[in-house]
């Protein structure tokens, strides 16, 4: 049986191939199929997903980028583990964009394009940052910051951190600037 055949009898009737219907689930089962194909199912999915949601790194597995690019196209972060309608809008976008992909890149010169598009992307975007300094690095870092933010009170930030808070809002601005490329 055809790959999207058997995604799209697990999406109609998901109790016949899955014991639970979680995201989960589901990525397992893909991942599954994937596998037993040689890991050709999926070749270039994280390169494609990563240059549908302008993502910075194909980093994360595949399953991550899905809720990343979902949660852009809805305007909303989508977390499989917060609810039954998040879940299910998870298990939805994972199909989605399976299909989409799958049509998209229904040969192997479809998948070598979108993978050589991603590496040239993922290269011009690395003449931004200082050597060795990814786009990761600096979403590292931002993140970092943003939790300093968070954890510190005002009154100790200043003195733990050799800068006001002010300071560096505005430096996590202009990483977050350089790592979506408009530096």
């Amino acid at each position: 049986m055809r790959f999207r055949e058997v995604f799209a009898r697990v999406r109609a009737r998901p109790g016949m191939f899955l014991a639970e219907r979680s995201y989960r689930q589901h990525v397992t089962l893909v991942d599954g199929c994937d596998l037993g194909n040689q890991g050709g199912i999926l070749l270039g999915f994280s390169e494609w997903l990563a240059l549908r949601g302008d993502l910075r790194s194909v980093g994360p597995h595949w399953s991550h980028l899905v809720l990343q690019v979902a949660s852009q196209e809805l305007g909303r972060t989508i977390d499989p583990h917060a609810g039954e309608e998040d879940e299910r809008l998870a298990i939805d976008a994972l199909f989605d964009l399976l299909r989409e992909f799958l049509t998209e890149a229904s040969t192997g010169r479809d998948r070598v394009r979108i993978i050589s598009r991603y590496a040239l992307r993922e290269r011009e975007m690395s003449r931004n940052f200082p050597p060795g300094l990814t786009a990761s690095d600096v979403s590292l870092l931002v993140n970092c910051m943003n939790e300093t933010l968070e954890a510190l009170e005002d009154w100790e930030f200043s003195t733990r951190v050799g800068a006001d808070k002010a300071q560096v809002k505005a430096m996590m601005d202009r990483l977050r600037w350089m790592a979506q490329g408009d530096a």
